[in-house]
């Protein structure tokens, strides 16, 4: 009986060896279905790759080879790829060092992938969409340390996934990726985290959901892992928490790290030379500790500015084609037009820093301006389609700031649609028009003050500026057109000037963290929509004794609350608007005196910039009373982490606040509650990818 148990187990052993078809295969991006034979790709198990690979490699290991289990690409490089043949199936564009989106992903009822074993390129920054969705055989994941964000449905349906080794020390960014784990195990599932970071993780929302956080007993903890340098140089110091010895490498001349090795906890300083180039330059410091993996710092320096005297429009032959590809600050006087602002928009690249105070914008007539078969391009005006387009051709989404002349009367229509990266703006007073559509989709401004001189806000002119948190909107404006603010998600209140008569449809629709709106006396015209999706509405001030006819316009409240949202009316016009179209909706009707929710914007209506924030937020608040002010940071579930001031009479504050608790201990990434008194306003800290230091 023995001899035949061990004929049985040496048959199995040797079938199972048999099945298991291990191939090591050098490849170039996209080519590797054609380096296989038909038979390697319906045949091989267990695939080992070095080279360049990209999306369309990864079909291949998707579609093509359907015994694939064994997966190691960690001698590889995953090169960008825009087309049809990636893992999309559609027209795509996948970045450099992403694992694609849908890389491994198989419909339930199209099939099923093998794979059980993956190892990622060290290289991989992010991890796409639905990568791993319904890889149902994959027991464990080990995230590269310099991922800084893993894009929705990444781990769906891994149901016997039981280990993720994460080596980034601090979290990747899920905040907008709330289905990364769906159905995976959280409670049997053990997720491993680098020495020092299961603070960040257990505070992280989605890390934080794992039962089980083990962290390594050993290695280090960086500090800040971005730092940026103005032009001058400088000096700067970092922090390494570690109980192990330790050394820095950098790889550049320019920059020196004092100490460059040491053993457990210490500061370092990290010294950079002053930067006479006009292009910006780029550093890393790779800090290692054995058999740990190894971080990098990295360090940017500004490019020096470029100062010129121009002619209306001759920036262009004026700068060498190093210049125009290299320049990223650049201060003009004298005379410009539109053929300038054409340059500046199309022909240089990296231009965020643009100061035209000191110069003069010329008339000009003729073919060459921002816009396509149009001619006309008047004085003192900055032209249409100057940096942006609403059609999303030719933005310049890389400007981060600009400087207008003092002279100019008017900003032409788009003129800065999908400046992403534009934070603040200042419009000089002599402004008397702002065209539709000037500022749509600047998805990171947080504040504009818009001056005394505006007698319209146009259609479009703030439209999905999703981080305005602030607006004042001054007393000579009669109108708010059509989407003026629509989607200007964390707009958070908002009282609108008695010189107003007139607010167009969907004027401020999905504002949806404004909760108050004080609607004034003058408005004879409240069009469709116009609050629509303003769902977290608690309190609507309307100083009309008379109700605003809304006959015509049966949506205008359309998604708010009016259970729960209280709507102030006139003293005496109570039974009017119970009465009246619409306004009859609200369940809580309260007569206030007049002028009630102004006295609560004097005790210091406040404003936090830039929000969301990397490094630092700003805390501005006016406090004219002199009212005892108190500020504190709460974390999502409510829990105090900073207090900021306690029973402050300042008349004008200004706090920083730079993501630590009371303790100086970095506070994970997420969403923060800013309570000042009894006002609050949500922050988002995201130090990520994007944190830098200066």
């Amino acid at each position: 009986m023995k001899p035949i148990i061990l004929l049985f187990i040496s048959i199995f052993i040797i079938v199972n060896l048999q099945a298991q078809v291990s191939k090591t295969v050098a490849t170039t991006q996209g080519n590797l279905k054609n380096i296989l034979t038909p038979t390697e790709l319906t045949t091989i198990t267990n695939l080992t790759l070095t080279g360049t690979i990209d999306a369309r490699d990864f079909r291949t290991m998707r579609d093509l080879m359907p015994l694939l289990s064994v997966v190691d690409l960690s001698g590889t490089n995953i090169a960008a790829y825009s087309g049809t043949e990636g893992t999309e199936y559609i027209n795509f564009d996948y970045p450099t060092n992403q694992v694609p989106s849908a890389a491994f992903f198989i419909e339930p009822w199209v099939g099923s992938t093998n794979l059980s074993s993956i190892q990622v390129p060290a290289s991989v920054n992010s991890i796409g969409r639905n990568a791993f969705g319904y890889c149902s055989l994959l027991t464990t994941f080990e995230i590269p340390v310099t991922v800084t964000t893993i894009e929705e449905f990444c781990f769906y349906k891994c149901h016997n996934l039981t280990s993720i080794i994460a080596n980034p020390s601090y979290p990747p960014d899920l905040l907008f990726s709330s289905n990364v784990f769906t159905g995976v195990d959280m409670t049997t599932c053990t997720l491993y985290v680098p020495y020092q970071s299961k603070f960040y993780y257990g505070g992280q929302d989605l890390w934080k959901d794992f039962t089980h956080i083990i962290e390594n007993a050993h290695g280090f903890l960086l500090g800040y892992m971005n730092y940026k340098f103005p032009a001058e140089g400088g000096e700067n110091t970092d922090y390494i928490t570690s109980n192990m010895s330790w050394k820095t490498n950098c790889d550049q001349t320019w920059l020196m790290v004092n100490p460059a090795s040491g053993n457990g906890d210490h500061e370092i300083n990290i010294i950079v030379d002053a930067n006479t180039s006009v292009a910006t330059r780029t550093a890393k410091v790779t800090v290692s500790v054995k058999d740990i993996p190894s971080q990098s710092i990295t360090v940017i320096q500004e490019g020096a500015p470029k100062t010129i005297n121009l002619a209306a429009g001759t920036l262009s032959s004026e700068l060498t084609s190093a210049e125009l590809n290299e320049i990223t600050k650049l201060i003009i006087t004298g005379n410009i037009d539109a053929r300038d602002f054409k340059t500046m928009r199309d022909d240089m690249p990296v231009l965020a820093v643009i100061d035209l105070s000191k110069a003069n914008i010329a008339a000009y007539s003729g073919m060459e301006g921002t816009i396509d078969n149009f001619t006309d391009y008047p004085a003192n005006t900055i032209p249409p389609k100057s940096f942006g387009n609403i059609d999303d051709w030719n933005r310049k989404s890389i400007l981060t700031s600009l400087l207008l002349p003092a002279s100019i009367t008017s900003i032409g229509y788009s003129a800065f649609a999908h400046c992403t990266n534009l934070t603040t703006f200042d419009i000089p007073p002599t402004v008397t028009s702002i065209d539709a559509c000037a500022f749509y989709d600047c998805t990171n401004l947080t504040f504009v003050k818009i001056p005394f001189s505006i007698t319209s806000i146009e259609n479009d002119l703030f439209y999905s500026c999703t981080n305005l948190t602030t607006v004042d909107i001054p007393s000579s404006v009669t109108s708010i057109g059509n989407k003026a603010f629509y989607y200007c998600r964390y707009l958070s209140s908002l009282t609108i000037p008695s010189s107003v008569t007139s607010i167009k449809g969907y004027a401020f629709a999905d504002c949806e963290w404004l909760t108050s709106i004080t609607i004034p006396s003058s408005i004879s015209i409240i069009e469709n929509s116009a609050f629509s999706n303003c769902s977290r509405l608690k309190s609507i001030f309307s100083n009309a004794s008379n109700p605003p006819d809304l006959t015509q316009s049966p949506g205008v409240f359309f998604g708010v609350n009016k259970t729960t949202c209280i709507l102030h009316v006139p003293p005496g016009s109570r039974n009017l608007y119970a009465e009246a179209t619409v306004w009859k909706q609200f369940i809580n009707i309260v007569e206030t005196p007049l002028g009630l929710n102004e006295v609560e914007k004097n005790i210091a209506e406040f404003k936090c910039y830039p929000n969301p924030f990397t490094q630092e937020i700003v805390i501005e608040i006016p406090n004219p009373e002199r009212t005892k002010i108190t500020v504190d940071i709460y974390n999502i579930a409510g829990q105090k982490v900073k207090n900021l001031a306690n029973g402050n009479t300042d008349e004008q504050m200004k706090l920083l606040w730079n993501g630590t608790n009371d303790l100086g201990q970095k506070v994970p990434q997420g969403v923060y509650i800013c309570k000042m008194n009894e006002q609050s306003k949500q922050l988002i800290f995201n130090f990520g990818k994007d944190l830098y230091k200066r």
